[in-house]
């Protein structure tokens, strides 16, 4: 199998780690490389490729544009992986910015209140906004579990067949809207 130039994998990272909540740096060094094994083995069997960009989405920023603990932890995991690996060099990449906009860092990806539980904001949504953007050049590969992405996927699909992929945890079928995904043109594959 002829291995294609540049794939663009979109991560939601804390959808699909293998470790729920993480305590240590070497926790998400763990969890990604595990998310990097499960797509290099995806990759492999379907349509290998010379390089993968992977973004990682999350709540990454705080209110005033700082960096969270998760973030230092996973920038440094980042920086750990980037290489070759398996013949594929990785590259990743802790998005604060759409990639359409890649200037302009968002705040307040990660809000946390008094009394209420932290949250994670906008992340959904520019994964989805890059989704479409990315899809127009090049092949795409979404890997998350949350049905809200999955939206995204699909919308990038519809514009741009066979440049989308949807990678998460669940096996294909088992989601609401599976027949929806395919009928749209949405390959669905389960991380294994």
């Amino acid at each position: 199998m002829q291995r294609e130039d540049l794939v663009i994998a979109l991560v939601d990272y804390d959808n699909v780690r293998l470790v729920r909540r993480e305590h240590t740096s070497s926790e998400v060094l763990q969890n990604l490389d595990e998310i990097v094994e499960r797509l290099l083995d995806h990759l492999e069997r379907h349509r290998p490729a010379l390089e993968v960009r992977l973004r990682l989405y999350g709540g990454w920023t705080d209110f005033r544009g700082q960096y969270t603990l998760q973030a230092e932890w996973i920038l440094a995991a980042a920086a750990t992986l980037r290489g070759l690996k398996r013949r594929t060099r990785i590259l990743p990449d802790v998005v604060t910015a759409l990639a359409a906009l890649p200037t302009h860092q968002l705040r307040g990806m990660f809000r946390q209140r008094p009394g209420v539980p932290a949250v994670q904001k906008m992340v959904d949504t520019m994964l989805c906004s890059d989704a479409v953007f990315l899809a127009a050049t090049t092949r795409v590969i979404v890997v998350s579990d949350d049905d809200d992405v999955m939206v995204g996927g699909l919308a990038a699909a519809t514009q741009h067949p066979t440049q989308v992929h949807l990678l998460r945890r669940r096996k294909a079928g088992t989601g609401l809207n599976d027949f929806v995904c395919r009928g749209a043109g949405l390959d669905l594959f389960a991380m294994e």
